[in-house]
């Protein structure tokens, strides 16, 4: 157990349990667990010492709200610098180790007799596992437990990778189809169970600065994406099919291992508690409903140019590195816009402005990018092709990192409580919600494009993206003109399910007062 995680337990009551708790008594005041209250007697004085030594810092309950209000990685503490840390390296490594195939594993396929449609099946077939799961993690994750999904995720991910690396020694045909879509399936499953744990423990340790450190987390992610091509190749050409699969599933596999020796969440089984819900249970919410068409538009939109963008690139006469950079354009300006994004949305309050300005510029961007026959007086130029990629990127982060502050105003408003059961249902639909836009790029994308031609396929695109800005624009005027939403969209932390019931007592010159222990210091409310 890390004494650094044990600090953000403290959630504020003011309800008076004085005489069903046992105090503590310290020269600052009296720590009294509610009844019910996880914590012994050790834990107690370890909040006790924490408490002593914010109080002896001389630091106020508003300079600590600046803190808290001014994310800093360096201004963490040591077990939140570790968790934030392990949730970076895994995802990166994570991303890199799903998507090395890409370079090289269609070739070898197709000489081992697998059509171009079952290659494209090995590539969807992950995607659509994982949107299957991760609802169904996400359900169970106070059950689970979030550390331990995330770990055993990493653990099978990792394994399968490895399992995946000897399918060249199996014989051609049905044998080595077959084995090759149980091992990316079972990936999957590991995949849904570290994703969907990742943003709850990231929820969790975090909960005034969600959206920020889930854009620290989708730059990560957008690195692995971006390696895993590159770092595929190179491992290739070096040692043929098995060594890029090896590589990358022992350092996950020795990842999860580290992780478990290093990460250590408060209160992450709380078996007894009462779950509020479920996933589906969510999409009561208008506001989450929107936000989720939104997304899979955006997801969709990356999807669709896996299959089909180095197609459309070919007839510009440009080499395979070129196209490679082109590919990585997309992801890199996702990732760098990304913690932009994040920080508009958590500190200015901009989710549902970013959503409406991501939706039109990914519809503006995929017309340029054909260009669409709508646009008549524009023809196909590599110069438009990479200002359109650009676009795109900057687009999907604007779609993608706010929707999660958006989740969770649905929700509250829905009247879940704020607890890792809520952080674990909104994790497993918006990983779920995530897949579903990737799987449907490829698979509809890939098909209108056969039948008709790119042009058309991604004006198409374009369209779903319009779409899904126009019904953003429609929400925003039901909402304004004739849904009334007063403050339940602005949390306060101390009302999480699986907060421990913990006052703090103090004393002033009249008598000995309770108060909510650091509830204005440690949890701030926060406003969408």
């Amino acid at each position: 157990m890390v004494s650094g995680e044990k600090l953000p337990i403290l959630r504020g009551t003011s309800q008076n349990n004085n005489s069903d708790s046992v105090t503590k008594k310290t020269n600052h005041g009296t720590i009294s667990p509610g009844p019910g209250s996880p914590l012994g007697s050790n834990e107690c004085l370890d909040v006790k010492s924490q408490t002593a030594d914010r109080v002896e810092a001389g630091g106020t309950g508003q300079q600590e709200n600046e803190g808290v209000r001014n994310f800093s990685f360096f201004g963490l503490s040591s077990a939140k610098k570790c968790t934030l840390a392990l949730l970076c390296l895994a995802n990166t490594a994570a991303c890199t180790c799903f998507s090395l195939l890409a370079p090289f594993f269609p070739a070898e396929a197709i000489a081992k007799g697998m059509s171009q449609t079952a290659i494209g099946l090995v590539f969807s077939c992950y995607e659509l596992w994982v949107f299957i799961a991760s609802p169904i993690v996400g359900n169970y994750i106070v059950r689970i437990g979030a550390r331990f999904a995330f770990i055993a995720g990493q653990f099978l991910a990792g394994g399968c990778s490895i399992l995946f690396g000897t399918t060249y020694m199996v014989a051609a045909g049905d044998t080595f189809i077959t084995l090759t879509f149980v091992l990316r399936s079972v990936m999957a499953l590991g995949a849904a169970g570290f994703s969907t744990a990742s943003f709850s423990l990231a929820a969790y340790s975090f909960p005034d600065q969600v959206s920020v450190v889930y854009a620290v987390l989708e730059v990560f992610t957008g690195v692995g994406y971006m390696l895993g091509p590159v770092l595929g190749g190179f491992l290739y050409d070096l040692g043929g099919f098995g060594l890029p699969f090896y590589s990358s599933g022992s350092f996950l596999v020795l990842l999860s291992i580290i992780t478990y020796f290093t990460l250590s969440v408060r209160n992450d089984n709380l078996r007894a508690q009462k779950r509020q819900g479920s996933v589906l249970s969510l999409l009561a919410s208008p506001l989450i409903v929107v936000c989720c068409v939104t997304l899979v538009s955006g997801t969709y939109t990356f999807g669709f140019m896996d299959a089909s963008l180095a197609i459309h690139l070919h007839q510009f006469h440009i080499s395979a590195s070129v196209t490679g950079l082109c590919f990585m354009s997309v992801a890199a300006l996702y990732s760098l816009s990304s913690p932009l994004y994040g920080w508009l949305s958590d500190k200015k309050n901009l989710s549902f402005p970013l959503l409406i300005i991501g939706s039109l510029t990914v519809c503006v961007s995929l017309l340029l990018l054909g260009p669409s026959p709508l646009l008549p007086f524009l023809s196909a130029d590599l110069g438009l092709a990479i200002f359109s990629l650009i676009l795109l990127g900057c687009g999907n982060g604007a779609i993608i990192i706010p929707v999660v502050k958006c989740f969770y105003i649905g929700a509250r408003r829905l009247g879940f409580k704020d607890g890792l059961d809520l952080d674990g249902l909104l994790s497993g639909l918006l990983t779920s919600t995530l897949h579903l836009g990737t799987f449907l790029g490829p698979t509809i994308g890939s098909s209108v494009m056969e039948a008709t031609s790119y042009e058309w396929s991604t004006t198409l695109n374009a369209g779903f993206c319009f779409f899904s800005f126009l019904l953003l624009i429609a929400y925003k005027a039901v909402e304004r003109w004739c849904l009334k939403y007063d403050d339940d969209d602005k949390p306060s932390r101390s009302s999480r399910a699986d907060s421990p019931n913990i006052v703090l007592h103090t004393s002033d010159t009249n008598g000995s007062v309770a108060r909510p222990a650091h509830d204005t210091v440690l949890h701030e409310e926060r406003e969408f």
